[in-house]
């Protein structure tokens, strides 16, 4: 396992990697760049600037950028010199207060002179340095010219731990590092793929980066990003919650996280934000609810977990808190149409100038808010069904549907194939073409069995290839149409403007990705969406900076992405890590391409694959409840229909469990929905895939040469 997922990371390249400790803590450090290396980091405090070699006889240190190569791994990373190695882990499961630094020293060829070393933080005086035995070991503090600077000189010493807390019992530290491989190890062992080798291995990357951001003591939530999203987000955990923790069965800390959420609802009935889960919280002193749809996500992936676990006792303790979700917003938030009602920065393009004027304006009605509410209002009438309260089920049943119809009636305009991206006062249409849109193919797909579709499927095609030819480049989703007035090709490093003014005014959001290829699936064009997925799997995977990217995190995603190259590079923006970003990758994998969405209140998993056409062979094993079931599929020739891709599919349950699948797939030369019941554990049958044969034509960036049309924006 571990083997397979190593990325090695050649000498000079201009990237970086990162690992966090799982409470709150994490290190960060830079492969070319020593200025650019945050160090290890704990509650906003440097505790640790580097991990070096100290050469002795020339007084000098040697850090990554001196490396001949950096092995990064899931439980360590190697940096490989001439001559030494340091094998450096950020441990998981210590125990301890602060975090832990695992360092194993190996000089191959017995150099004098060298020897491992730290430099130390400006929020520490001094580390405590341990051995394997959990016996305190001494450090030589250079004081010459080199500030800072810790280095173990004792020659048998190969192994220790740098800590940030005295006396630490023997039997704690001897403990170190196998609770931190078996931690891992448990993450691992709850789901496995084996597809091509590329995309396994970034999917797998993908899911343990973002389970990286999974943090907390007493209330675990998902940090937006590193370095500077370390909160408990609302909106970010759970848009995120999907694709790093259900997808990959962590359920117990997906249920951990949805009740932290939960205990912090606004139940002060005098609040503006009476009954709206949180923005952000820090503590019961520190939580803000400055939020249209943190609420609307949180119900939604209440939801999931249900869907995924069958844990009916989950969903009764989370009844009165969905109850007041809904009906504050009913109340207090809605208008005549049944639209939920919001200010201008209240959705997740919420950048603000000063954080007063918006710098992308969509109040007082978002198509993606509206989608959210409708999901959310059908989501809360099932629950209402299941505690036997079928009655205000029914109510809010028919709110859905009413604002389901003047949904369609006020944001769909035929003509022109789009759907406004708001109704700002007096219902006027802002048109700015947005990926938004594309919400209203991706949230609603959890309803199995509702009234999902808004549009017919003729008109859902056109408004997707539209919005597609407009707003998708090979490499990411734009978050405006380059057309507008307001669009901004580059975010950070800008001399034209701030970047907050092109954070949703063109530049490319990672995580939008996900409901575009939800979209592309649905519609059979999953070979268009997979081009997309493999500019992610590359800048996840590839080592090599002097071609595509510019500096990145290996193994993660970023926030963001400039709209247009610079020097015919892609410049990824923002976090270096971003949750929402790897979560939707890995979530696209799961639920879009391979089409898996358990339901086991209702003792069912809808499968419904859209597998790229290059997906000849594979294997899915995702938990389920208390158990996994496996999915293989192999191509099978023996049938041929233009346009279509026949499988041999086989599931089979790892434990026995009373449980159905429905299949969507070509059968019987149409497509078609079929059951299919297990026997003793296993079931298989031979079904098709389609693919759209026409190809999308993605967006090309304008060139901004001085012949060109400028965005007015940036002229």
């Amino acid at each position: 396992m571990f083997t397979n997922l190593s990325i090695d990371i050649n000498k000079k390249s201009n990237l970086c990697f990162s690992y966090t400790d799982r409470i709150n803590s994490y290190l960060h450090i830079h492969c070319l760049d020593d200025n650019l290396t945050d160090g290890l980091r704990y509650d906003n405090k440097q505790l640790l600037k580097n991990i070096c070699i100290y050469d002795k006889s020339k007084h000098k240190i040697l850090t990554a950028k001196d490396c001949d190569k950096i092995i990064y791994t899931p439980y360590c990373t190697d940096l490989c010199y001439e001559n030494v190695k340091l094998k450096i882990s950020l441990l998981l499961n210590t125990k301890t207060e602060l975090p832990v630094l695992s360092v194993a020293f190996i000089n191959s060829e017995n150099v004098k002179n060298l020897y491992p070393a730290i430099l130390i933080g400006k929020d520490v005086s001094n580390p405590y340095f341990y051995n394997e035995l959990g016996n305190q070991i001494n450090s030589v503090e250079s004081a010459e010219t080199i500030q800072d600077l810790f280095f173990i000189e004792d020659t048998n010493v190969n192994k220790f731990y740098c800590a940030f807390e005295k006396d630490l019992s023997a039997e704690k530290v001897q403990n170190f590092n196998n609770e931190h491989v078996k931690h891992i190890n448990e993450f691992f062992s709850k789901f496995s793929l084996s597809l091509d080798d590329k995309i396994t291995q970034a999917t797998y990357w993908a899911l343990f980066s973002g389970w990286m951001l999974v943090t907390g003591k007493t209330h675990r939530g998902i940090w937006a990003g590193l370095p500077w999203f370390r909160d408990n987000w609302g909106r970010d955990t759970f848009i995120s919650l999907s694709g790093i923790l259900l997808v990959s069965g962590q359920f117990a800390e997906a249920k951990a996280v949805i009740s932290s959420f939960a205990e912090f609802q606004d139940c002060n009935p005098d609040s503006p934000t009476y009954g709206r889960i949180p923005n952000r919280y820090v503590n019961k002193d520190d939580v803000i609810y400055n939020t249209a749809d943190g609420n609307l996500w949180f119900i939604r992936e209440v939801w999931e977990y249900i869907q995924y676990t069958g844990d009916v006792e989950f969903l009764n303790s989370m009844w009165p808190v969905v109850k007041l979700a809904v009906e504050s917003d009913i109340q207090n938030r809605t208008d005549e149409y049944g639209f939920l009602l919001h200010g201008d920065a209240d959705t997740w393009m919420d950048a603000r100038i000063e954080g007063k004027q918006p710098l992308s304006p969509r109040g007082s009605r978002a198509n993606d808010i509206q989608i959210l509410w409708y999901t959310a209002l059908q989501i809360a009438s099932k629950i209402a069904t299941y505690v036997n309260k079928k009655e205000i089920g029914e109510v809010w049943k028919d709110k859905a549907i009413k604002l389901k119809e003047n949904f369609i009636e006020q944001f769909f305009d035929a003509d022109n194939n789009l759907i406004a991206d708001c109704l700002k006062s007096e219902n006027k249409k802002d048109f700015s073409l947005r990926p938004n849109l594309f919400f209203t193919f991706s949230v609603p797909s959890l309803l199995q069995k509702t009234d999902t579709q808004f549009l017919t499927d003729e008109q859902k095609y056109a408004v997707i290839e539209n919005a597609f030819s407009k707003l998708v480049f090979e490499y990411g989703v734009l978050s405006l149409n380059q057309e507008h007035e307001y669009f901004h090709p580059y975010h950070d490093k800008c001399e034209k403007h701030h970047k907050d003014s092109a954070y949703h005014n063109g530049t490319i959001w990672l995580w939008n990705s996900g409901p575009v290829i939800d979209s592309l699936c649905s519609i059979y064009h999953q070979d268009d969406a997979y081009k997309l997925t493999c500019f992610h799997i590359k800048q996840i995977l590839d080592t090599d900076d002097t071609e595509t990217f510019a500096s990145r995190c290996v193994g993660s995603l970023s926030e963001n992405i400039n709209a247009y190259k610079v020097k015919n590079k892609i410049y990824p923006s923002g976090t270096w890590s971003q949750a929402w970003s790897v979560s939707e990758f890995s979530r696209n994998v799961f639920q879009s391409y391979c089409g898996l969405r358990p339901d086991l209140l209702n003792k069912k998993i809808y499968f419904t694959p859209a597998f790229p056409f290059d997906w000849k062979n594979g294997e899915v094993k995702f938990a389920i409840g208390n158990t996994f079931c496996n999915l293989k599929w192999t191509e099978n020739n023996s049938y041929q229909k233009k346009g279509v891709s026949y499988y041999n599919f086989n599931f089979q349950l790892e434990n026995p469990l009373e449980l159905s699948i429905e299949v969507f797939a070509f059968f019987s030369d149409q497509l078609i929905s079929k059951d299919f019941s297990f026997n003793d554990g296993t079931l298989s049958f031979i079904a098709g895939v389609p693919h759209k044969e026409d190809k999308f034509k993605f967006s090309q960036a304008k060139k901004l040469g001085l012949f060109s049309k400028k965005p007015k924006s940036v002229t």
